[in-house]
């Protein structure tokens, strides 16, 4: 799940903040979630922009293992606080404006 503003810093005012949702993950090669590469559809709508569709392109490659992590960040143990995270590179966008290539 992500979290992304779209272009409004005002987060008091909820019609214009967006939370985008992960809805599609496809595996893109056979190496799997550990180590893989893979097209993620994350959308999210609100009144005031409407449907926003965004296909990115995430690769695992190394990156850590956080299952047996308890926490992740400050407060963490020692081995899950300087954690190398998945890169999602955004491909596509689709909003009312229509659609844009960005990677």
């Amino acid at each position: 799940h992500t979290s992304n503003s779209s272009g409004c810093n005002d987060k008091s005012n909820r019609s214009h903040y967006t939370s985008f949702g992960l809805v599609e993950l496809s595996l893109l090669d056979g190496t799997g979630l550990f180590g893989g590469t893979f097209l993620a559809l994350e959308r999210t709508y609100n009144s005031a922009t409407g449907n926003i569709i965004r296909l990115y392109h995430v690769d695992t490659a190394d990156t850590d293992d956080v299952r047996n992590c308890k926490t992740l960040g400050p407060g963490a143990e020692a081995s899950c606080t300087q954690l190398r995270f998945a890169r999602k590179t955004l491909l596509l966008e689709w909003t009312r404006s229509g659609m844009r290539t960005l990677g």
